[in-house]
């Protein structure tokens, strides 16, 4: 890369914007320089008007790359090509990425009803969900009962609730209670869909005085937990991982007590959908999630609303991944 960027006639050099290796091998996709052809299936466009202009766009945006250091993403592109590469030389685009964005850095990797309680393990049973919890979903659930707009949000004009004991109330709670959510941590398929909350909260406001951060998981995070995580085993749900239909069982985890957990919603979930969403969590949930199959990005503060602008022009707006009912029912 060094010595093709000299014959292109720049002047970069291995410092002025992070260690040359490293950022070979982060960019692992374009590995050997090498361009290859056009199909001859596929005759050239008359009507391809960009013209020379976007090879010079394309040029900055590689020469930008690694600008602020190794650990840092100031842009879409620069996402891509920093994940992308990171995943092929993990084991060449196998088997799915996974994904997680929070607008603050400095944040540990919890879910936010474990960042607002505490909990007595010598009295509660890790396993099962904690009679803390059982009270909040109780609370969840009376408030979809009388409150007619919270109900349309969660299912729809005319929607059915669900039976009080079934356990998709947790992940309806995860993304619809806005005060405490549950155990569980949201994980995404999209890095767009990451990539936004890294910059962006909820409600869509940018908080550039501190950096963001997005987790890379290079494959499902949960399974297989080693110290040095050189393969994925097993499936998104294993046999030990049985989707569980009552509320009591949701959370019910034989053995395994130190392995975090992952699940899918087992009941229409429409910002789930959005979002590509998915979830994991480990028995202890009040301390940081344990997983090894971590690659933390520093978002920087200065191109947080950038990177939203970008994130628009291609359909990842907070519209679109905080759907209300947007696939109907």
């Amino acid at each position: 890369m060094y010595q093709a960027l000299h014959q292109q006639g720049s002047s970069y050099a291995p410092g002025d914007g992070g260690s040359i290796d490293k950022l070979m091998k982060a960019i692992g996709a374009l590995h050997d320089l090498k361009i290859e052809p056009s199909s001859i299936n596929v005759p050239a466009s008359s009507q391809f008007q960009v013209g020379q202009q976007w090879i010079d766009n394309a040029l900055e945006e590689v020469f930008q790359f690694n600008a602020m250091g190794d650990e840092y993403i100031c842009s879409t592109t620069e996402a891509v090509l920093k994940c992308s590469g990171i995943k092929k030389l993990f084991d060449g685009y196998a088997t799915p990425l996974f994904f997680r964005g929070e607008h603050v850095f400095g944040w540990e990797l919890k879910s936010r009803l474990g960042r607002n309680i505490a909990v007595d393990w010598t009295i509660e049973d890790p396993c099962n969900a904690t009679s803390e919890e059982r009270r909040l979903l109780t609370e969840f659930q009376n408030r979809c009962n009388w409150d007619s707009d919270l109900r349309a949000t969660v299912f729809g004009d005319g929607g059915v609730s669900l039976d009080l004991d079934h356990s998709g109330w947790w992940s309806l709670m995860q993304h619809y209670d806005e005060t405490n959510g549950t155990r569980m941590i949201d994980v995404t398929s999209s890095l767009y869909c990451a990539l936004f909350f890294a910059c962006a909260n909820w409600d869509g406001a940018v908080d550039d005085s501190v950096d963001g951060k997005l987790y890379m998981f290079p494959y499902q995070p949960g399974r297989g937990e080693t110290a040095v995580p050189d393969r994925n085993k097993g499936e998104l749900i294993g046999s030990e991982d049985e989707r569980q239909l009552h509320v009591d069982d949701y959370f019910k985890v034989e053995k395994h007590l130190d392995t975090p957990r992952f699940r899918v919603s087992p009941a229409r979930n429409d910002r789930a959908l959005s979002q590509d969403g998915y979830f994991v969590w480990q028995p202890h949930f009040d301390q940081p999630l344990q997983t090894f199959q971590i690659f933390p990005f520093r978002i920087h503060r200065d191109f947080k609303n950038s990177i939203v602008q970008e994130l628009a022009t291609i359909g990842y707006t907070r519209d679109r991944i905080l759907s209300n009912n947007r696939f109907g029912i």
